[in-house]
């Protein structure tokens, strides 16, 4: 192996690998890390690839963005809808406006080359504290659908960054007293499931027994 197809193993390695091949899950966080189980496991999961929480730090220090973000949220006001909307938007701007890193570009082409074969895919975030015991952002991030080449790929990919900063979730961690500061971002095969839902664990309704599990469905029209 020549050194520059060392590095770009390596590159590929570090800021990418896919379900089968995770090893811990600070790599990639919780929820890559649960699907890597259950397809372990043998259950019916789609196949798919993880950028891993080492490209989004690279991505926030290559284009120097924590203090800009920090200083940003430090401005924010929860009593004033209009502060947080606009620390939101100028977030969003510099997240979406910035560069990745030449080094994370070719690691998400060459999972992207591994994983497509004309697939469809959906790109989903793996945030730490997404859904944890104090906390669930279920549906404030971005997931974005029906992503099908490589620029759709990479457009997604930072989309899915910065959906930490969207209104919502920087409402929900400022008021919780939480912050994102870590993520992972999967790509998966899209499918078309005949019906979907969602179960939990521990019922969110007080008057249900805590030993009772809650799901609801819908099926496919």
């Amino acid at each position: 192996m020549t050194e520059n197809a060392t590095k770009s193993h390596a590159a590929f390695t570090t800021y990418v690998c896919s379900l089968d091949q995770i090893k811990d899950e600070a790599s990639v966080v919780g929820k890559a890390w649960n699907l890597s189980l259950m397809r372990r496991l043998g259950m019916q999961v789609p196949h798919g690839c993880v950028i891993t929480d080492s490209a989004f730090q690279q991505f926030l220090d290559h284009n120097r963005l924590r203090d800009r973000i920090s200083e940003l949220i430090n401005g924010v006001e929860l009593s004033d809808i209009q502060s947080l909307r606009r620390a939101s938007a100028s977030i969003q701007e510099i997240v979406k406006g910035a560069t990745v890193p030449v080094s994370v570009r070719e690691a998400v082409h060459e999972g992207h080359r591994q994983m497509s074969s004309g697939l469809t895919l959906i790109i989903r975030s793996s945030a730490v504290g997404e859904d944890s015991r104090n906390a669930s952002f279920a549906g404030q991030l971005d997931s974005c659908r029906d992503i099908r080449s490589l620029a759709e790929v990479e457009l997604a990919l930072v989309r899915c960054w910065a959906s930490c900063w969207s209104e919502r979730a920087l409402y929900y961690q400022l008021s919780r007293g939480i912050r994102i500061e870590r993520m992972g971002v999967i790509g998966q095969e899209e499918i078309k499931p005949k019906a979907a839902g969602v179960l939990f664990t521990v019922p969110p309704d007080p008057s249900v027994s805590a030993s009772e599990m809650v799901g609801d469905h819908c099926q496919r029209t």
